[in-house]
């Protein structure tokens, strides 16, 4: 029996693979807890102005990610190698967004894939790569699975839209791109992606670093927001608890977590291009990343961010430590005896 879900309350409408695991199609209140997990290398660097980022996929397959998952967490896994994909900028703008069209066309290629993914009935990790990513891996989810709903989990809220960005960098506004409340205030081209959330399906834990602008659209729309704050003074339990109450109350919603390495402190993931200090421990982040296993409801994943040009061979090191722990607990691996049959 997998370690996650076990205590999960599940609808009559769950459906029961041959093999004894909760899988979904394109219906509602569906699970995965799949053995089988396909890796999806995603590099990718235009949203964000510093180099090495793309190196991200290639980076942590060389440290091991695919081997420790077999051994840690017990899973089988695919790995379907890298999209191919253009990381040479063309200088286009809208305002002061920078290359728009570039991120537009990776990001749609990584809807189809998922979409792809999804219809293979496995749990499709992405590796970034910068956080623009988010617009192809959440809207290719939302293609295929029904009432979706997110954690974003994160330093930055990336809800920046063409009008409030002071950097003009994609990777600070996928989430704009994908709501439905800021519909009227997406930049042009990326009319294939139709918004696919509200406020109702996103959930921020991490905040720390948001624009004035940013919090204002939060506020007005009514995202659920958990700052470093929250956490300090609530607990990361209680934390996850209170968004799950908020956008899962009767915890029958599949669950899509998209992780940026710098929600950390940069003592625990200094390898990555926007650290704030005050971050995560390694065990909230680890806490975090159980208790979301636990619940039973993780349909998919992204972990993004992660750029082994920045900082020292032990800087690199350590982040890519960081996000393999990440990885492995959000796929089962526990801090106490695990009980999964390796294969």
């Amino acid at each position: 029996m997998s370690l996650a879900g076990r205590a999960t309350r599940l609808p009559a409408s769950i459906v029961t693979s041959a093999h004894g695991l909760r899988y979904y199609s394109k219906m509602k209140h569906a699970y995965s807890n799949y053995q089988t997990v396909n890796i999806i290398g995603y590099p990718f660097s235009i949203g964000q102005p510093i180099d090495g980022v793309h190196l991200g996929p290639d980076a942590m397959r060389e440290y091991g990610i695919v081997q420790r998952i077999k051994r840690d967490a017990g899973r089988k896994v695919r790995d379907l190698g890298n999209i191919l994909l253009d990381n040479s900028r063309k200088g286009e703008q809208f305002g002061i967004v920078k290359d728009p069209a570039t991120v537009s066309a990776a990001s749609k290629l990584l809807s189809e894939k998922i979409q792809s993914v999804l219809e293979d009935d496995s749990l499709p990790i992405t590796i970034g790569g910068d956080h623009s990513l988010a617009i192809g891996s959440i809207h290719g989810h939302t293609a295929r699975i029904d009432d979706l709903c997110v954690l974003w989990i994160d330093t930055h809220a990336d809800i920046n839209t063409g009008e409030s960005t002071v950097t003009g960098n994609m990777h600070g506004m996928p989430l704009s791109i994908l709501m439905k409340e800021l519909e009227k205030k997406r930049i042009p081209g990326f009319e294939w992606a139709k918004p696919c959330m509200t406020a109702k399906d996103i959930a921020y834990i991490g905040l720390r670093d948001v624009d004035p602008e940013e919090f204002k659209y939060i506020e007005d729309i009514g995202i659920h927001m958990a700052t470093m704050a929250d956490i300090d003074h609530h607990g990361m339990g209680s934390v996850f608890e209170r968004a799950l109450d908020t956008i899962n109350p009767r915890r029958d919603r599949p669950l899509f977590v998209t992780w940026d390495i710098d929600v950390f402190d940069p003592s625990e993931a200094p390898s990555t291009g926007t650290a704030v200090r005050g971050g995560l421990t390694l065990r909230e982040g680890l806490h975090l990343a159980e208790q979301i296993a636990k619940s039973g409801l993780l349909v998919g994943f992204d972990l993004v961010e992660v750029n082994p040009k920045i900082g020292s061979q032990e800087d690199v090191k350590k982040t890519m430590d960081t996000a393999c722990f990440i990885i492995e607990a959000l796929l089962g691996k526990t801090r106490r005896a695990n009980v999964y049959q390796k294969r």
